[in-house]
């Protein structure tokens, strides 16, 4: 049960029963995108057993749903919306690409830290050019603004959640920081405010 809900009937302006249920209601959505993320899995492994063509709109089904509290408590419903159906639009095979240039991108955040590469180099800068232009492409983030403190805000914030969040940590094989460096440096230098 979220602590919210406990607040509200400790204020007693939730009943017990009513919070039960909602409770109750979480835990079948909460299960149901577990069931999709299984058959996902499932899907995948086979794929992976017979030689098959992996689909991702079947080996990513129910994945994206686990974030959506999470986008939308971030940057608002609208943006995960945004977002789904621009995922949902592409084809298999965009979408294939999509997740490939993330992990070439992330190799090669690791590959400039093992380097020791500078944050504020030309490789460096170069690599968060691209990271942000790979960021630019997906719809329903502030980039879709224009605004420019919103774009600098959201790369540096980003770049601060990469290090903050071992979700995103491990994606860049110890060098977050270095991640996280670079984007501001890049947001510093090519996002001019009024």
């Amino acid at each position: 049960m979220k602590l919210e809900t406990i607040a509200e009937i400790l204020d007693e302006q939730r009943t017990e029963l009513a919070a039960l249920r909602t409770h109750k209601e979480q835990l079948h959505r909460q299960r149901e995108a577990l069931d999709r993320q299984i058959a996902a899995l499932d899907h995948s492994i086979s794929t992976l057993i017979t030689g098959g063509t992996m689909e991702p709109e079947k080996s990513f089904d129910g994945f994206n749903e686990q974030y959506k509290h999470e986008v939308s408590a971030r940057w608002g419903a609208d943006a995960y919306e945004t977002s789904n159906r621009w995922w949902r639009s592409k084809s298999g095979d965009e979408q294939s690409a999509f997740m490939e240039e993330v992990k070439i991108i992330n190799q090669a955040w690791i590959e400039a830290g093992k380097n020791s590469v500078p944050a504020d180099s030309v490789e460096a800068q170069e690599l968060a050019a691209r990271h942000v232009r790979w960021l630019q492409s997906t719809k329903g983030t502030p980039l879709d603004s224009g605004d420019p403190t919103q774009l600098k805000a959201y790369i540096c914030n980003l770049g601060e959640m990469y290090v903050a969040d071992p979700r995103f940590a491990k994606n860049y094989g110890g060098y977050a920081e270095l991640v996280r460096d670079a984007l501001q440096i890049f947001a510093e230098r090519t996002i001019q405010l009024d």
